[in-house]
């Protein structure tokens, strides 16, 4: 299988199989993702049946907020870093 049809094999089982043999005895081996900017993560992950190795490559396609401080902590903390409000 070339690249292409790899990642449409892991990608149709959500990342939670081997790309190489379909185990789903798949795990990162990284403790935290390694961020390059802010847009995309990448983790190593690794089949404990095949021992295939890849790296996933996850970027981010939105955001929930959980919370949000208001105005006027927003206020105080551009003062505290001495930057200019909007």
């Amino acid at each position: 299988m070339n690249d292409k049809e790899l990642f449409e094999t892991y990608a149709t089982g959500n990342g939670n199989h081997c790309p190489f043999c379909g185990s789903d005895n798949v795990y990162s081996l990284d403790d935290d993702l390694a961020w390059s900017g802010c847009m995309e993560a990448r983790g190593t992950v690794r089949c404990t049946s095949c021992g295939a190795r890849w790296i996933d490559i996850m970027t981010t396609t939105g955001l929930i907020v959980v919370s949000a401080p208001s105005p006027m902590e927003l206020l105080a903390a551009c003062a505290e870093e001495e930057e200019e409000c909007v």
